[in-house]
This record gives C-alpha cells, structure tokens and sequence, in this order.
C-alpha cells in the first residue's frame, strides 16, 4: 500500500508596505527652494513674514493676525504645498508656522492646516508649530492636530508645539498630544512643548505626558513650560524629573508663578540632574514667582549636585520674586557651580525681588564662582529690587569681574530700583570694568529707579564704559 499522500502546508505570502525612500535635501536644490519661497512672498506678502531662512527649510510667521481666519490658512498651507510639488521639491524636512493672537483661528482651522502640512510634506524631520494665543482653540482642535502629526508625520525628530495662553486647553489636549507623542513619534530626539498660563492643566496631564514620553529612548532635548499653571503641584515636578535620563544634552523647564510648587518638587528635579553630570551641556531652570521654595529647597542643591559637570556650557536660574531665598540659599547655589560647573560659558542669575538677599550674599556668591576661575563668556546677573544690597556688594562684584577679562565678551547687570545703591559705587564698579575686562563686546547695565544715582553719575558711568564697543546704559536720564 501506498502511503498516504501529504497534505501541502501553504507559505503565507508576506507582503511588505511600500515605504517611500528618503532622499535629503540637497545643496543644488536651495535655487529651487528659493524660487519656490519668493513666489510665496509675492503672493502672500501682506500677511506673512519669512522671519528665519533655513537652508533646507521654511519658517513663517503670521504679520496680520486679524487676517488669519480658518480659510485663510487652509488656503495659504496648500498653497505652499502645491508649489513645492509643481518645483519637484518633495523631500523639505523642516517647517515652521507661527500663528499667534488670531482671534479667529478655530479647532477646524488648526487642524485643516496642520493636515496640509504633514500631509504634503511627507519628509518632515522638524515641525515647529506656534499657536500661542489663539483664543478659540479648544481641546478638540488640539486633539485632532496632534492627531494628525502622530499619524501622518512619524519621521519627525524635532517637534515644538507653543499653546502658551490658550485658556480652553485642558488637561483632555495634553493627554492626547502625550498619546501621539508616545505611540507615534518614535524617532523624537528634541521635544519642546508650552502650556504657560492654561490654567486648567493640571497634575493629571503632566502625569500622562511623563508616562508617555517616558518611552522614547532619543529624547536628548526636553524644554517644558507650564508656567502659571494652577494646578501644577510637586507631583508633577516628581513626574518630570523621571524624564531626566543619561541621554539629556539639554534641559529646560519652567514651573514659574505656580503656587504649590514647593521644596519638594525642586528636590526631586535637583535630584535626578544630579545624577546625570556626564552628559549635560544645557540647563534651564525657572522657578520664579514659587513662593513656597526656600532656603532649604536651595540647600538640595548642593547635596545633590557632587560630580564634575564636565560638558555644561549654559546654566540658566530664574528665582525672581522667591522672597523666602536669602544668602544663605545663594551661597549653596554658587558654591556647587564654582566647583563643579568648571566648563561653563554662559551663566544667567536671576534674584529679581529677592528682599533677604544682601551685601553679604553678593560676597559669597562672588568669591565661590572665584574658586576656580570659569571660562565665562556670558555672564547675566539679575539683583533688580533687592533694597539690601549696597556699594559694598560693587566692590565684590568688581574684583570678580576682574579676573574674568580673558574671556568674558558679554555682560549684563540689573540694579533697578537698588535704593542703596549710588553713583560713586557704580562709577567705581564701571570703570573697575572699563580697566580690566579687557575683551568685553557687549554690556547692559540697568540703573533705573536707584534714587541715590544722579544724571552727573550717569555721564560719568557711560564714559567709564565708552571703551566697550557695545555698550547699553539704562537709567532715568
């Protein structure tokens, strides 16, 4: 007997998606590309600005707000998209589309652009969308743009969305960006997202948006805004700080004027940057308004803050109107940075309205940053309404200044409404500048509101400064 015969097993045939090649721009393309934005101007010149041309790229912004209306902007996005085609130019991989304060901007007509946009512009690499402002945009409208970039622009490595004042967003529109964010974008390397003053974002949002950016292992750029969000707590500051990884070149995050943000919260982000030393080279930190923060938030500072940062070049602090800081605070602040913050170029203080910040801070914070002589070449120090701090605290700041003048080419200083402060103090601390740093470009001084400077001290000022080729004196006179 013959033995019975098999019964063939059949190969599911696999059949692969079609994927569109991406070719990058290249360098002969830009007359085309050039030729394709003039043409744009001349049509549409009356309502948008080219405010920035980028090699491979075109950024826009919106001149006429009041002409910006759904119909107008669907028009005007397929309008570009359309001439890119008709030219041949189909790989474009970076946009930017600045459409702030229209008041009639809605949900459709936020959407129907953004769909224009990815739709036509199938390379997309970097989208920077501003819609900061727009009064009607609502949860839906940012659903369903978010949606759209989620679905039909995945390639994206650079993603910026400014909702800053869009009062109708809640924690419903955050939610669904940080979906699409995390389900979708997968190749994101640089993140920037600004929900200042949406008042009805809370910790639930920011919550979900940590959840979901969690996941993307790319992530090296983070800029956050929440400033003036009510509902923001040191729950949220905790949820953040988990998307502080070893990956992270550059750091901004700003919970200014959000009331219950207390030490806490700032601990909990001191924390984890703490433990990211070796891969840094920007940090931002804006807490001011946080009435809550004090000096024993600042002290985590210097407990958490022990290794070498040896690539930080920019370290931004904002504490404006923090009036429970006082020296003491300062001084575990600056001293962390003169001894481990030996790369730093850029460095911006901000202890605006600081009123228990006096002579002595000053002195402090001078002679930490002078442990090791940092290779400044921008230095902003901010002590605008701290009514303790005298001429003493000149003559301090004047004999730092001094052993900066190798390197230091830009300096900014902000003395308004000092009351203690006076002309002979500043005419010496001028001209302690205009004799020692030697290759200063640039400087902006502000001496508005200090009553015990004159117009006579001021003429003496500006001439201790005419050696620096550009240099701004801000006063009464």
């Amino acid at each position: 007997m013959s033995a019975p015969k098999q019964e063939e097993k059949k190969v599911p045939v696999v059949v692969e998606e079609e994927k569109e090649e991406y070719r990058p721009f290249l360098p002969e393309q830009i007359p085309v590309l050039e030729g394709v934005k003039k043409g744009i101007r001349e049509e549409w010149g009356r309502m948008m600005e080219f405010r920035t041309d980028v090699p491979f790229g075109i950024l826009i912004s919106a001149k006429n707000q009041d002409a910006v209306s759904d119909e107008t902007m669907t028009k005007f996005t397929g309008d570009i998209v359309r001439r890119l085609k008709e030219k041949g130019v189909d790989n474009l991989d970076k946009f930017g589309f600045e459409v702030a304060l229209s008041k009639q901007l809605s949900d459709a007509g936020a959407h129907q652009m953004t769909s224009n946009l990815v739709s036509g512009l199938k390379h997309l690499k970097l989208l920077l969308l501003n819609l900061s402002s727009c009064e009607n945009l609502t949860d839906t409208g940012v659903k369903n743009l978010s949606t759209c970039i989620g679905q039909k622009a995945k390639r994206l490595e650079h993603l910026s969305l400014n909702f800053r004042m869009c009062k109708q967003v809640t924690d419903q529109g955050l939610n669904a960006i940080s979906q699409n964010i995390g389900s979708n974008l997968t190749n994101l390397r640089i993140l920037g997202l600004n929900f200042y003053n949406c008042s009805q974002v809370t910790d639930n949002g920011v919550k979900t948006l940590a959840s979901q950016v969690k996941g993307l292992r790319n992530m090296q750029n983070l800029t956050l805004v929440f400033r003036n969000c009510q509902g923001v707590t040191d729950s949220s500051l905790g949820d953040i700080s988990n998307l502080i990884t070893d990956k992270n070149q550059f750091l901004s995050l700003d919970f200014g004027d959000c009331p219950k943000v207390s030490d806490q919260g700032f601990q909990q982000i001191v924390s984890k940057i703490g433990k990211r030393h070796s891969t840094l080279e920007h940090l931002s930190l804006d807490f001011s308004g946080c009435k809550l923060l004090t000096n024993q938030g600042l002290k985590q500072f210097s407990e958490q803050i022990q290794n070498p940062f040896e690539k930080l070049k920019y370290f931004n602090l904002n504490l404006s109107g923090c009036n429970q800081i006082s020296d003491e605070g300062i001084k575990s602040i600056s001293t962390q940075i003169g001894a481990h913050f030996k790369q730093l170029q850029n460095l911006f203080i901000n202890l605006n309205s600081c009123e228990s910040f006096t002579n002595a801070g000053v002195k402090d914070f001078t002679a930490s940053l002078a442990q090791n002589v940092l290779p400044l070449q921008h230095l902003s120090l901010d002590f605008s309404n701290c009514n303790k701090i005298s001429d003493g605290s000149l003559k301090d700041l004047g004999l730092y200044l001094g052993k900066l003048s190798k390197t230091l080419f830009y300096l900014s200083l902000n003395f308004a409404s000092c009351s203690q402060v006076s002309g002979e103090g500043m005419e010496a601390l001028s001209e302690k500048i205009g004799n020692k740093v030697k290759y200063l470009q640039q400087l902006s001084l502000n001496i508005c509101l200090c009553s015990k400077i004159s117009s006579g001290d001021v003429a003496s000022i500006k001439d201790n400064l005419s050696i620096v080729p550009k240099s701004e004196i801000i006063s009464d006179y």
